[in-house]
């Protein structure tokens, strides 16, 4: 005969023991955790599997506070491994009562362990929510209390709302730090960047005086941007070089939102820390998005940094019952976002470390700022059918926000992996023959020799075997063209403008050709872009003119390139 166990069922037993088995883990894994990186990943999985058993225990209201509560601090207790360093996350102060996804192996490996949790946490509170299938307005009568991501204590303050939940994927410590940055190397670095060898940042010697001195740039202070660091030697753009952690950390420069040092340089710890942070998302209950990405939940408004954040309390009386309600939204959509440029190198990143969590569940709608045919594109290329997309002011059980991009400063694992899965949707290429890309503006910033220019390039291009497109702005080709020859590009040549954006196509070690122009007012954005993107880059300054015409001398194009090319087949990349 079977003696029941005294004062409680079979299942709160089966509860009591995974209770002691988590508190046998919590105190003995810890230590253990120093000798062996696996540990730590079966303390992971044990610690989602007792949150299911007890869970399935427990009444609908506890199971809601534990998935509230237990989730962020179970998981904290779990990764213990984040090191106390100097604010070296950015501008953030990152708080340990967030849930940090650990983890050192590939990239690619930690972002599906980080798609991982985010569905689990998804799954937990979409079962509570299922308890109570009323949505619950934010107040917006009331005063409203302003979180911004421009602001040091943004996380932590987010971490203190009770609807919040953020997920970070965690800097791997065995990519150097450490050591120190001064021994950290990207080439060595395959757990936190997807593109190990970067170039360094070549132009002409009046742009490169521009970037030594201060104060040679105005609002868009690219000198501090690029640490008054540059050459001038055209055959640099074929060397390797490690990232630099100020490129890590960096956001743009504007006197309204960020300006450290009244402009003249980042902060320190930019220079000399790692990050301890890969990107983040926070998951939002019973909120409203709006159409710039500021969401509002209970009596908070989220504004994360963006470009042009709305740095106020004011947020819109809505009429919530008109407004569309889903119960789950991801967001992307920012400020800018119809511009062509803007929504290329600031808003479609957003979503790519995501894909694998949208895939799973393919009901989630994607917010963007608008549904044209681009935005289509890029998003069906990506995997997300257009009937998934919405657009302006909507309300959610669940919203996920992920990290926002400041103006013209995309985030540098973001646009990668952007990269990576564009270059994947190209269909293969059955002749193999690289381009020599022109691009050709008809409005601002034409080439004022555009026909010679055009013409000496196609012979340059002939001469190397090489097939001449031109890239017309008016009209726009099709996209599926233009992804196809950006991509078998080997070298592209530009006047400054969001045709550019079109290098997220582009191979690796591609050479990128520029003329800028407009000092001191230059805008030097795609510079970064190419760096960040493992890019060749060279960049020189028109002779006069802009906004309107770009004046360079046709032979010192045809020079330039000719020179490029000389180069790439003797390392026998043509």
């Amino acid at each position: 005969m079977r003696v029941p166990f005294p004062f409680v069922g079979k299942r709160s037993f089966l509860a009591l023991i995974a209770v002691f088995i988590f508190l046998f883990v919590a105190l003995l894994l810890p230590a253990l955790e120093q000798k062996t990186g696996i540990i730590r990943d079966v303390y992971h999985n044990i610690i989602w599997d007792i949150r299911g058993l007890v869970n399935e225990d427990l009444s609908p209201e506890v199971g809601r506070h534990l998935d509230r509560v237990d989730l962020r601090d179970e998981t904290t207790s779990w990764n213990k491994r984040p090191r106390q360093r100097q604010n070296s996350s950015g501008i953030y102060d990152v708080p340990r009562d967030v849930i940090w996804v650990m983890g050192d192996e590939a990239l690619f490996i930690r972002i599906t362990s980080y798609n991982d949790v985010i569905y689990n946490v998804s799954e937990r509170l979409l079962v509570s929510r299922r308890t109570n299938d009323i949505w619950q307005s934010p107040t917006l009568d009331k005063q409203i209390i302003l979180v911004a991501g421009i602001y040091s204590d943004y996380l932590t303050k987010l971490a203190s709302i009770p609807t919040v939940t953020t997920i970070v994927l965690a800097w791997s410590d065995r990519s150097g730090y450490s050591s120190g940055v001064g021994r950290w190397s990207s080439v060595l670095d395959k757990s936190n960047l997807l593109i190990q060898n970067y170039h360094p940042i070549v132009v002409s010697d009046s742009i490169c005086q521009m970037i030594r001195d201060r104060r040679s740039f105005t609002r868009l202070r690219y000198d501090t941007v690029y640490n008054h660091e540059c050459s001038s030697n055209v055959s640099d753009v074929f060397q390797v070089t490690s990232l630099k952690a100020y490129f890590i950390n960096s956001l743009a420069m504007n006197s309204a939102y960020f300006w450290p040092n009244n402009g003249d340089a980042y902060p320190s710890h930019f220079y000399t820390d790692l990050p301890r942070l890969v990107t983040y998302i926070h998951v939002v209950q019973n909120a409203i998005v709006n159409e710039l990405g500021d969401v509002i939940t209970d009596r908070y408004k989220i504004v994360p940094y963006h470009c042009r954040p709305a740095l106020n309390n004011k947020v819109t009386n809505y009429n919530t019952e008109l407004l569309p309600l889903y119960t789950e939204v991801f967001s992307i959509s920012q400020y800018w976002g119809g511009g062509f440029f803007h929504k290329t190198i600031e808003i479609f990143p957003k979503i790519s470390p995501y894909l694998e969590f949208l895939k799973r569940k393919p009901h989630i709608k994607v917010q963007v700022y608008n549904k044209d045919d681009y935005t289509n594109f890029i998003m069906e290329s990506l995997g997300i059918v257009r009937d998934r997309l919405i657009s302006g002011v909507v309300r959610a059980h669940v919203i996920y926000l992920p990290r926002g991009t400041s103006c013209g400063t995309s985030n540098i694992q973001e646009t990668q992996l952007l990269s990576h899965y564009l270059r994947l949707s190209v269909p293969k290429q059955e002749d193999g023959i690289r381009n020599l890309v022109l691009i050709r503006r008809s409005r601002s910033r034409s080439f004022t020799q555009q026909a010679k220019i055009s013409e000496k390039l196609q012979v340059v291009a002939e001469e190397y075997g090489l097939k001449f497109y031109l890239f017309k702005d008016n009209p726009v080709p099709e996209m599926d063209e233009v992804r196809r020859e950006f991509n078998k590009a080997a070298i592209v040549v530009a006047p400054h403008g969001a045709g550019l954006s079109n290098m997220l196509f582009c191979r690796p070690d591609t050479v990128v050709l520029e003329v800028i122009c407009n000092p001191p007012h230059t805008n030097m954005c795609y510079t970064r872009l190419a760096h960040l993107l493992g890019l060749r880059y060279y960049a020189l300054m028109s002779r006069g003119g802009c906004e309107a015409h770009i004046n360079i001398p046709a032979e010192e194009l045809e020079q330039l390139v000719r020179f490029l090319l000389k180069e790439l087949k003797s390392r026998h990349e043509l």
